[in-house]
């Protein structure tokens, strides 16, 4: 029987993780709720395929569900990163052109994956245990899982420096949410240092999914539930910049106040509390 405490964390991941996604869906089209349901989906995917995993008896049934995980696992550190930037800095959308390299090496990782029985890069053995013997199974790991693992990390890393460096306050994180969050990162790392080590065997094995939908939760108190009420953000999004033709506001003392993204690719120099460029003074004195 899999280990009580793991199927209730499990449990409380997936349920969590989808009934936030279902929270922000009506918000899909803003960019951070968009990067938001990645991560959220990640995880039920995620831990939903743990939570399977540990409920099978046999051994090709755990290593398809073991396989299954992946597709939330490669998608839990792209959602993380994205989000993590749109919080940190309000005023910048990162294009998904941006994205092809962590996209890419999310289906390469899935095609490693399910292809384990031709190379064994990612699993070089996987061991079924007596009955009633935790973790049930043991997987003994490639040269790709380390290769993946350092990957998720890499990007993690890179959100925590998007973090730290975070304009903050803003509309949507705390000086204390970016804090709350920063030192929140660490807990997927020890749970999975924890399960490398083997430390987490009597509890049932790998925790790291139910800490990654602890940080999903971190993510929506601190900072998406704000975020979601800034009814002047979201409205900013779906007029001032969709706006196709260029658009500048000045303040009083003539300096910019504000632009949208059509205004920066025409004058890609834009800076907000600047003064407009020489070329704008005769539009401007009639």
């Amino acid at each position: 029987m899999p280990s009580y405490p793991l199927v209730l964390c499990l449990t409380i991941a997936v349920v969590c993780s989808a009934g936030m996604a279902v929270a922000a869906w009506p918000r899909r089209d803003d960019p951070t709720v968009r990067a938001f349901l990645v991560l959220a989906a990640g995880v039920a995917i995620w831990s939903g395929g743990r939570l399977l995993e540990i409920s099978e008896t046999t051994l090709p049934g755990r290593i398809f569900w073991a396989k299954f995980q992946y597709a939330g696992i490669v998608a839990v550190p792209i959602g993380w990163l994205v989000a993590m930037v749109h919080l940190s800095r309000p005023r910048f959308v990162v294009p998904w052109s941006m994205l092809w390299v962590p996209v890419f090496f999310a289906v390469l990782t899935l095609a490693l994956v399910f292809t384990n029985e031709r190379h064994h890069l990612i699993w070089t053995s996987i061991e079924l245990m007596p009955p009633g013997v935790s973790p049930g199974a043991v997987f003994h790991h490639g040269v790709g899982y380390t290769a993946v693992a350092a990957w998720t990390y890499a990007m993690l890393g890179l959100s925590m420096y998007f973090l730290a460096t975070a304009e903050v306050p803003n509309a949507a994180l705390s000086v204390r949410g970016r804090n709350v969050l920063i030192a929140g990162l660490l807990l997927p790392l020890v749970a999975h240092i924890a399960y490398l080590y083997r430390w987490t065997g009597p509890l049932g094995g790998d925790l790291t999914p139910a800490t990654f939908s602890l940080m999903t939760l971190l993510v929506w108190f601190c900072a998406l539930r704000t975020h979601l009420d800034d009814t002047g953000h979201y409205a900013r999004l779906r007029v001032f910049d969709a706006i196709r033709e260029g658009c500048a506001i000045l303040g009083a003392d003539g300096r910019i106040v504000e632009f949208n993204p059509a205004a920066a690719r025409l004058v890609p120099d834009l800076r907000r509390g600047q003064m407009p460029p020489p070329a704008w003074h005769h539009a401007l004195s009639d």
